[in-house]
């Protein structure tokens, strides 16, 4: 008698399904937490996205005029913001790995079923079995290639997923930035408003002062007084000048 025994064939069997267990449960389980991170942070960014979107800057004239450079930073800081908080969809993505995930049941099922073939063939025969052999070889390559679509799908989907985590901070800095800008932009427009309140005051100041010196009889001054009268002018001068 020659030939291969049914004995050989079963250990290949065991070797495939050896193969095809390896990473059923790990893999499952990792796709469904990628998934499900995924679904969460689109809704965390959709969120912070919307915030986001309903901010506004209101930067007054008198901060322009005030604060030229500083008002210029922060509007280029809110429209940068503004464009890079655009909205993302990882809807694809999902679709894709679930469309993968399909496939590769499928090649399991067809898998699963050429092993039950194989089985029953070669039940109560113990010599002659080179055909089921050969076949039971290449089942084994075909769990191990679905073996390694299920690995290659997890490592893809887990890259999506800390992408997204990556993104999520990346969103929630954003936000936080834009909170410190509008709040810059609110003090600014205070400042501004005390400034022009100041130089109100100081014209008013120099108003009264020039007002009150002109009152002076200079006759006089010149007269009795000339050296104070001189000083007192060049103060004034002085004063008159000041921004």
């Amino acid at each position: 008698m020659s030939g291969r025994k049914s004995t050989e064939v079963n250990g290949l069997l065991a070797r495939g399904r050896n193969a095809r267990d390896s990473v059923a449960e790990n893999y499952k389980e990792r796709m469904r937490i990628s998934e499900q991170t995924l679904h969460e942070n689109q809704k965390k960014l959709e969120d912070i996205g919307s915030r986001i979107s309903a901010q506004k800057i209101q930067i007054s004239e008198d901060s322009k005029r005030e604060f030229f450079q500083e008002s210029q930073r922060l509007q280029e800081l809110f429209d940068t913001i503004k464009k890079a908080s655009k909205r993302i969809d990882y809807a694809k993505d999902i679709e894709y790995a679930n469309s993968e995930k399909q496939r590769i049941q499928t090649e399991l099922k067809n898998a699963d079923k050429e092993q039950e073939r194989i089985r029953i063939s070669i039940q109560n025969k113990n010599w002659y079995c080179d055909k089921e052999y050969k076949d039971a070889g290449k089942l084994v390559k075909k769990y191990e290639a679905i073996a390694n679509s299920q690995n290659q799908l997890v490592a893809d989907f887990s890259k999506k997923e800390q992408e997204s985590n990556q993104t999520v901070i990346r969103y929630q800095l954003m936000e936080k930035q834009m909170r410190q800008i509008i709040e810059e932009e609110k003090n600014l427009n205070k400042k501004a408003v005390q400034i022009v309140q100041l130089r109100e005051k100081a014209a008013d100041a120099k108003k009264y002062v020039q007002d009150t010196f002109q009152k002076i009889d200079q006759n006089l001054g010149e007269k009795f007084l000339p050296t104070e009268k001189k000083a007192l002018q060049k103060e004034i001068s002085t004063f008159m000048g000041l921004t």
